[in-house]
């Protein structure tokens, strides 16, 4: 899907693209669920350069390896990768702080900052689920800072950052969480359980 201009505006059901490529315009995600399937030979399965993205409470569902996702803002997003070791690799469209909005769930596949933008910063203000073939981020590699504002529940592998972890809705690590580096539990009435 490219969006050069004009307005493309999503209702609520189910929508199989390809990949999506935006540099003017305006995308409406409403309450859509937006699964991206194969991706550009740009490598982008998401593409903003320009134009506005308003997410509203859609779920974007990233289902390819090995391709990048470029945004600021997200509502629900979900990595569905078709092995665990295959990977969706995010970065920023400027200011070096992608931010989602509500849940981030990684159900299988790595979620992982691109390698020029190992320093950005990510903010997840809802719950983040890590099934038992997730992974979040890459060890030893990420220097940017994670806030999580909701609970994470680990069941796979949990890589922090050296830069600030924030942990403020705490954490339920069920599966490897793999750090040496500081973590803050904020908040109030957290939950910890499990091995860090």
């Amino acid at each position: 899907v490219l969006v050069n201009g004009g307005t493309l505006t999503l209702n609520g059901s189910t929508c199989d693209f390809g990949d999506v490529e935006m540099s003017s315009g305006v995308i409406n995600g409403n309450t859509a669920t937006i699964d991206l399937n194969t991706g550009a030979t740009s490598g982008y399965i998401w593409e903003q350069s320009g134009g506005t993205w308003n997410h509203d409470t859609s779920t974007v569902v990233c289902k390819v390896n090995g391709k990048h996702i470029r945004s600021n803002n997200w509502w629900n997003l979900n990595i569905e990768c078709p092995t665990n070791t295959e990977s969706i690799v995010w970065r920023d469209n400027g200011g070096n702080h992608p931010v989602i909005y509500n849940n981030l769930t990684i159900t299988t596949g790595k979620f992982k900052r691109d390698g020029s933008s190992l320093d950005d910063d990510l903010t997840v203000h809802g719950l983040t689920n890590i099934a038992s073939n997730g992974t979040f981020g890459v060890a030893a590699d990420d220097t940017g800072d994670n806030t999580f504002n909701g609970l994470v529940t680990n069941n796979g592998t949990f890589c922090t950052s050296s830069g600030a972890n924030n942990l403020n809705g705490g954490v339920r690590n069920l599966g490897t969480f793999t750090s040496n580096d500081t973590i803050t539990i904020g908040g109030t009435g957290g939950i910890l359980e499990g091995d860090l």
